[in-house]
């Protein structure tokens, strides 16, 4: 990676110069939160943003500013601890949503704030833009891409749910978790899931397994236990 060089600059030159560039970005609200220290040309970022996208921001006008030989980012992401990796991965999914398909047929799984984007697009730069997408999402610290470039992904769409549902089953099963009467069922990469479990608290963890499964983007779960279902059998 390169960077500009100008070693006669002052390291305060060179911090006045990086917090008015940030100052000038109109897209970026971190100005007034961020401490920019320099020293011997490498940038210190500080601070608290809401977004993803506002701390590589921030960082990318740094390493654009003449005499910058490095730039160490410590900026955080912002969070009120109300969010958790479930009520992300939605926000996530749902912002992907309002984005053409392919795009907005791609899964997300979430582990402590970092989000892993799985599924197919057509080229590089619909990576990016899914990417670019689900970093400004409050509360993501990080954006993993798996995603596979497929050129006739929109043709793929019908086998792809096949293979999902095939994926799903074996997932659940490799999970000793057995479902009876199971009615399960993938539609643009929505994970349905219908049957009686032995155990109540296996209902949770058929969800999580399923989410894990690369290529669902979202699960319902309608499982009951077998406890539930003769009572209302009964009724």
């Amino acid at each position: 990676m390169r960077y500009h060089s100008e070693l006669r600059r002052s390291d305060e030159e060179i911090r006045g110069e990086v917090e008015r560039a940030l100052i000038r970005d109109g897209r970026l609200r971190i100005a007034d939160l961020a401490r920019v220290d320099c020293e011997s040309g490498v940038v210190l970022l500080h601070g608290v943003v809401r977004f993803l996208a506002e701390k590589d921001a921030a960082e990318a006008i740094a390493r654009q500013t003449p005499g910058v030989v490095g730039v160490i980012n410590r900026m955080t992401i912002a969070t009120d601890g109300a969010v958790d990796d479930n009520g992300l991965r939605d926000q996530a999914l749902a912002a992907l949503a309002r984005a053409s398909d392919p795009i907005g047929r791609l899964g997300v799984q979430l582990s402590g704030g970092s989000a892993t984007l799985v599924g197919r697009v057509r080229d590089a730069a619909e990576i990016e833009h899914a990417i670019s997408i689900v970093a400004e999402v409050p509360g993501i610290v990080e954006v993993i891409s798996k995603i596979v470039v497929a050129p006739d992904v929109g043709e793929q769409a019908r086998d792809d749910d096949a293979s999902l549902l095939g994926a799903l089953a074996k997932a659940l099963d490799d999970a000793g978790l057995l479902v009876h009467d199971h009615q399960f069922s993938v539609e643009d990469g929505v994970a349905t899931l219908r049957g009686r479990l032995e155990s109540r608290a296996d209902i949770p963890r058929a969800t999580i397994v399923a989410q894990n499964v690369p290529g669902i983007r979202r699960v319902r779960n309608f499982l009951r236990s077998s406890a539930t279902a003769r009572r209302q059998g009964g009724s």
